[in-house]
This record gives C-alpha cells, sequence and structure tokens, in this order.
C-alpha cells in the first residue's frame, strides 16, 4: 500500500467503526428493555385462563403464554363482570396496569 492512502484507509475504518457504533447505540435506544411494560406486555389478541378469579369490577390473574413461557398478569373483565377460576379469556386491550379481558364462550 502506497503510504499517502494510509490516512484515507484508517478515516474509512473509523468511520465504519462510528457507524456501527452509532446503530447498534439506536437500536438499544428504540428497542423496549427487558422490564418495562412493552417487553412484557401480553400481545392483544392472545388466549389464556383464569389463574385467580376476577371479581365483578375488580382484578384477578390470568396465565399466559408469552414467548413460550407462562407469565401471569392482573386482569380486569370488559364487561365489568366475574369470571371464575379457570375460565378461557381473550386478551383484547390494557388499562392500567391490567390486561382487559372477555370471557371465551
Amino acid at each position: 500500500m502506497h503510504p499517502s492512502m494510509a490516512p484515507h484507509l484508517t478515516l474509512a475504518v473509523a468511520l465504519l467503526l462510528a457507524a456501527a457504533l452509532l446503530a447498534v447505540g439506536l437500536a438499544a435506544y428504540l428497542a423496549p428493555s427487558v422490564g418495562s411494560p412493552e417487553a412484557s406486555a401480553p400481545p392483544v389478541a392472545e388466549r389464556g385462563v383464569v389463574a385467580l378469579a376476577i371479581p365483578a369490577g375488580g382484578v384477578g390473574r390470568v396465565t399466559l403464554s408469552l414467548r413460550g413461557r407462562r407469565r401471569q398478569h392482573p386482569a380486569r373483565s370488559r364487561s365489568g363482570g366475574a369470571i371464575p377460576c379457570g375460565a378461557e379469556v381473550l386478551v383484547i386491550g390494557r388499562s392500567r396496569g391490567a390486561v382487559i379481558v372477555e370471557l371465551l364462550v
């Protein structure tokens, strides 16, 4: 390699490295963090089973499978009515830290 090319090659390598670091940093910034509600929130239209009865107007718990792992989430009934333990439900939304579910018939 010709000596006059060394500064250009060094600059090119530095720019490539800077672009790669910027891309990784931007991806990490935009992705939801592991403990954030977005990362652990179940998707709408997910099916689950009531693990702790949902009382009328209150909060119970549902078990959902997310990414191959079973997790429990606080749950409220969309209608406001009670849903018994063991009932199959469908997640239709999220509100106030709980999933909103409706009974599957």
